[in-house]
């Protein structure tokens, strides 16, 4: 989450100069995040360590952040383009 928000204060700030590789960078860092949360999800549902419920709720959680990482790209690129 920390990659995220650095890239867009400074992207926000300066959007003159928006750092579109520190966008894609931060995004790449938050989809192997993602792939890791998944996989530890997908082994704790077989494995019975919380029913469905919890781990529908789990994996929303880490959708979410990872389409938060793709608007940050979004906004990055859009600000690139003025």
């Amino acid at each position: 989450m920390m990659a995220i928000t650095l890239v867009m204060d400074s992207n926000l700030t300066d959007y003159d100069h928006a750092d579109l590789a520190a966008a894609h960078a931060a995004e790449q860092e938050v989809n192997a995040y993602r792939d890791q949360l998944r996989a530890e999800h997908l082994d704790a549902l077989k494995h019975g360590t919380y029913n469905y419920a919890v781990g529908n709720a789990y994996s929303s959680l880490y959708a979410q952040y990872e389409k938060l990482a793709d608007f940050v790209v979004n906004v990055s690129e859009s600000f690139g383009r003025v």
